[in-house]
């Protein structure tokens, strides 16, 4: 069906090893400001959408970080796995950008977000999109350090 094909023309093309890192994790931190200036930080359940660079997570309209998004949509977070050791960690920073409502993008972010969290069909809320416009995965693997940057293009960020 046309409504669930890519919105994004050219796909934004990023390392596999991000890419698989981002499939894999389920939880974010993501960091909004508010009105003075001032962060303010919320925990969520993600899910990653690879054809356009962007992540998806639901919340209710009506809460303090919504409303800041709805004021300025940048934002920033991390990603990092469920389980953490010390000598092995990996995890992702990012920046972004919350995208305004759009239907059709909505019906394929609710398509991704349920397949991968169908209990939140029973949870009131509004699925977010977040444009992902620059990520970096650090990695340490005993004592050795690695890192994969990633930026989105000035013509893709052009299209916001």
């Amino acid at each position: 069906m046309a409504l669930f094909v890519a919105i994004n023309p050219e796909p934004p093309y990023m390392d596999a090893t991000i890419t698989a890192y981002l499939h894999e994790q389920k939880l974010a931190s993501v960091c909004c400001v508010d009105a003075e200036g001032f962060p303010y930080c919320f925990n969520c359940y993600c899910a990653y959408d690879e054809a356009n660079g962007w992540l998806y997570f639901k919340s209710s309209p009506d809460t303090a970080h919504a409303r800041m998004i709805a004021e300025n949509r940048r934002v920033a977070g991390t990603i990092l796995p469920a389980k953490l050791t010390p000598l092995d960690t990996r995890g992702v920073q990012f920046t972004g950008e919350v995208l305004p409502d759009d239907q059709y993008a909505a019906l394929r972010a609710a398509r991704l977000y349920y397949k991968r969290y169908p209990f939140a069909v029973a949870i009131s809320g509004h699925i977010y999109a977040v444009q992902l416009n620059c990520i970096k995965l650090s990695e340490t693997h005993n004592g050795l350090k690695k890192k994969w940057l990633w930026k989105r293009s000035e013509h893709e960020l052009a299209g916001i």
